[in-house]
């Protein structure tokens, strides 16, 4: 059996579930590198059919190892003696760190797991790391990152999908023109989910960035493989254009960026626009226009403005009060006739 959709349909084993896009997907970017896989991580284990089935897809599979946070995984018996179940939450460091403690490297990593943005993001940062140079780090049921119950909506600003979106920049790093880190750029949430502390990825490992439904892939390759490199010029005919025939061997010029306002705004659009939406009280309304959104947030405002301006009159009511209070204990007649001995008690302290 050469493809992966073949041992699906030829199992008997333990159950496991793939949306078929998977399979065919996996064969284009596992096909070459089938016998050269020796070490697994799969988040989200659930019957442990896949791992059986990883077992046999890739012949030379030493190290299969398994992560899910019912502890009736544990449970599972496998004939393959590779194969191992941690059971913990993945997004931590504990059960990283058992994880780690069953193998330091992986050549392939799949997140199936819980499948919320969160944890989608934190597995990530705690595991990328972890991949082999030119081992493939696999994120599936993206499509959960568009439903409110995953922590997702289309245009919801922290979604897996919006992180994935922007991790997409990362390989074009230096063309952005600008001085400013990949962590720096993506710590809007990192700051969200409270996760900064995980970030130990070496970005310039990050080749490639691929969305099929459902579906993302990121491979990993030596920062020396991600560059853009030289130019190569090939031909000595220029009948149309000329001005590139000296540019062989050269590297790319990238002008500088630091005077855009769309490359140096300090937060990306759609993170102010969140900000603001999160300060409403009635947010999770459908259908919200910024506009709507806007005139929410102007008449909260002015109800600020307004209980602060009521407490400054208030305060100012207390002042006039203590003031006048203070002009009638001057002017009063026990005031003025103790006024000789205040004098001469001021005199001796004098002295």
């Amino acid at each position: 059996m050469n493809n992966l959709k073949d041992h699906y349909q030829k199992h008997e084993g333990k159950s496991s579930d793939k949306w078929d896009i998977y399979l065919s997907t996996y064969d284009d970017f596992l096909q070459q590198q089938k016998s050269s896989v020796s070490s697994i991580l799969e988040i989200g284990v659930q019957n442990g059919g896949s791992l059986e089935i990883w077992s046999k897809y890739f012949p030379s599979v030493e190290k299969l190892i398994g992560c899910d946070i019912n502890p009736k995984c544990k449970d599972l018996d496998f004939q393959h003696p590779g194969i191992k179940v941690v059971i913990g939450d993945s997004s931590t460091l504990k059960t990283k760190n058992e994880i780690t403690s069953l193998s330091s490297s992986f050549d392939l990593i799949i997140d199936d797991g819980s499948h919320m943005s969160s944890d989608i993001i934190k597995s990530f940062l705690l595991y990328f790391p972890l991949v082999e140079e030119g081992g493939i780090y696999i994120i599936e049921d993206l499509h959960a990152s568009y439903w409110r119950e995953f922590e997702g909506g289309l245009l919801y600003p922290y979604s897996s999908m919006a992180y994935l979106k922007k991790l997409a920049d990362v390989p074009n790093k230096e063309h952005w023109g600008i001085t400013l880190s990949e962590s720096e750029y993506l710590s809007p949430f990192y700051d969200f989910y409270d996760c900064k502390n995980f970030d130990a990825v070496n970005y310039s490992q990050i080749h490639s960035v691929t969305f099929v439904n459902s579906l993302c892939i990121i491979k990993k390759k030596a920062a020396a493989e991600n560059a853009l490199g030289v130019r190569n010029l090939a031909g000595n005919l220029f009948d149309v254009y000329s001005n590139h025939k000296d540019t062989a061997g050269l590297t790319i010029n990238v002008p500088s960026q630091n005077k855009h306002i769309w490359s140096r705004l300090k937060k990306s659009p759609e993170f102010e626009w969140a900000d603001l939406m999160l300060k409403q009280p009635d947010a999770g309304d459908e259908n919200i226009s910024l506009s709507d959104a806007l005139q929410r947030a102007d008449k909260i405002n002015v109800e600020r403005f307004n209980s602060l301006q009521n407490d400054l009159l208030a305060k100012d009511k207390l002042i006039l009060q203590l003031t006048n209070r203070n002009e009638a204990l001057l002017n009063s007649t026990s005031w003025r006739i103790t006024k000789p001995l205040r004098a001469l008690m001021t005199k001796i302290r004098g002295k």
